[in-house]
């Protein structure tokens, strides 16, 4: 019986610790520009930015950066162009309180790790601002989960006390 309850206290401390980062989370819903119309959207691995020139959805994923105030994220150079394919994307993004600022973007090669600086771009202070959040990411699919597998621990344990005749 201990190893039993050992075995799920593992386990959910095991999935609970495999969720999204925080800066996931954080960026997780739609954010809206303080000083325009501009829009972008952070769901399920895709980013959709909606501007005045239309509105493109590209995957991307979270990269682990030294500087906490600082969200980087990374597509596919192929995502943009068939010319970038062998480059990464990378996007940066500056936490301040619940806003986002667009610091730059910048294309490296992969094979050289070398940027490509003709196609950097400056942010020039677009902040954006969240303006709903996805319930389910903000719930975070981690603690239903622990929710659900105690649920199942609850019901096993009460069965195996019935069986052996407790109450």
């Amino acid at each position: 019986m201990k190893k039993l309850i050992f075995l799920i206290v593992v386990g959910i401390i095991f999935l609970t610790a495999c969720g999204k980062s925080y800066d996931e989370k954080f960026l997780e819903g739609k954010w809206k520009g303080t000083n325009n119309d501009n829009e972008m959207m952070f769901k399920n691995g895709k980013q959709t930015i909606i501007t005045d020139g239309g509105k493109e959805t590209k995957p991307y994923k979270v990269e682990k950066d030294d500087d906490e105030n600082i969200i980087t994220i990374a597509t596919d150079g192929k995502e943009f162009n068939d010319d970038f394919d062998g480059f990464t994307f990378y996007s940066e993004y500056g936490k301040d309180g619940d806003k986002v600022e667009y610091l730059m973007s910048y294309l490296i090669n992969d094979e050289t790790g070398n940027y490509a600086n003709q196609y950097t771009v400056d942010g020039n202070g677009e902040k954006f601002e969240k303006t709903s959040s996805f319930s389910f990411a903000s719930i975070g699919k981690g603690i239903l989960t622990v929710i659900f597998i105690g649920l199942i621990a609850f019901g096993a344990i009460r069965a195996y006390k019935m069986k052996q005749g407790g109450n």
